[in-house]
């Protein structure tokens, strides 16, 4: 059997490590697993090609590398005896009609992993989105959150393609050589100071200015990094709040894209990664910190109670609510002992039930 994941996206999110998780899973099920996105090697594992662009460019040339970089993916599949490719999907605009419509051109039956149910930006367009669940095989989501809420948007004949299937650790692709001491000292940071992280993506969805708003009333000791870039969003509103709060000598930013060696170091140096969104189906950036053994302080939104147990492997706080986040952080982040037990049980987790070992069972039984 042969399997084929093409993905447009790939190293510019962080889905290249989401998509060799995958396949070397399907791999070592005795399926031969194949890549088309955009990065060069993969190991003997994967045979991967280079497709498309790893950095962002014009619309025009971005819209034309897309729909290229499918025409010869789908092209290499039958070339090559594929026959079933998966596809991420995150919005429904008018590309992902070209992207599907092309896989159906060339009889290709399609996995498709929807990741949002509904775009943040509310934009999708809801015949494309009706379009794309009509000519997939099968749909998976990460949680029961995602699976309640397809439900809500789809046709009840297709209901029966839906599977749940977890999002797989990280643990593979992660430097554990970088010590905290070390990645401190890189970094430039201060070495007897507690550190909050919020990392990723920047857009109002994610609640980044809960926490800064949060700041003058969390530990004097604890200090907040920022790092990451901005997605269709004004990160001027939040450098004003900070120096607003008086709380500059506090915050570290770092507003740009975070590759993957630096985004290490990142995850060495702080003492727990805060999730403060206000909306979420599944969070990758949650399984890296946990993969890492970083311990969790995360907004109570169903999808993070489906992972997160408050006081065993991280701590929740209400959402949109600063005074409970305030309270959490100082209540956990000062704690040795609860956040040595957020780190093993956090690993224990992501070993046992997050493993692309069992995740790629369930899509060799699909194929």
């Amino acid at each position: 059997m042969k399997i084929a994941i093409v993905d447009h996206v790939g190293i510019k999110s962080g889905m290249d490590c989401y998509n060799l998780g995958l396949l070397r899973g399907m791999n070592n099920q005795g399926i031969d697993s194949y890549l088309f996105s955009n990065i060069k090697t993969s190991g003997k594992d994967v045979t991967a090609f280079d497709y498309f662009e790893s950095s962002k460019t014009s619309n025009v040339r971005s819209f034309y590398n897309y729909f290229m970089g499918h025409l010869k993916s789908y092209i290499n599949c039958k070339r090559l005896g594929i026959d079933t490719v998966v596809i991420h999907l995150f919005s429904t605009y008018s590309k992902e009609l070209a992207q599907y419509a092309l896989a159906k051109i060339f009889g290709l039956k399609i996995i498709t992993i929807v990741h949002d149910v509904n775009d943040f930006l509310d934009q999708d367009n809801d015949r494309i989105k009706n379009y794309i669940y009509s000519v997939s095989k099968k749909l998976i989501v990460h949680n029961q959150f995602s699976f309640d809420n397809l439900v809500k948007h789809i046709d009840q004949a297709h209901i029966p393609k839906i599977s749940i299937v977890p999002h797989g650790n990280y643990t593979d692709f992660i430097n554990k050589k970088i010590s905290k001491a070390a990645a401190r000292q890189e970094l430039n940071l201060d070495p007897n100071k507690r550190y909050l992280l919020f990392f990723g993506q920047i857009k109002a969805v994610k609640g980044l200015d809960l926490v800064i708003k949060a700041m003058p009333n969390i530990d004097e000791n604890i200090e907040l990094i920022i790092a990451g870039r901005p997605r269709r969003f004004d990160y001027s509103q939040y450098q004003d709040l900070i120096d607003k709060l008086g709380i500059k000598k506090r915050v570290t930013e770092v507003i740009r894209f975070i590759e993957n060696e630096e985004r290490d170091v990142y995850f060495s140096a702080a003492d727990a990664l805060i999730l403060p969104y206000r909306r979420i189906y599944q969070s990758g950036v949650l399984l890296l910190a946990m993969s890492h053994g970083l311990p969790i302080i995360a907004s109570d939104l169903p999808p993070n109670k489906e992972i997160i147990q408050h006081g065993e492997n991280g701590a929740l706080f209400r959402s949109e609510d600063v005074k409970d986040l305030t309270t959490v952080v100082n209540e956990f982040v000062t704690n040795d002992q609860a956040l040595q037990r957020f780190k093993s049980n956090s690993l224990k987790n992501m070993s046992e039930q997050f493993s692309w070992k069992t995740i790629a069972k369930a899509y060799t039984n699909f194929i």
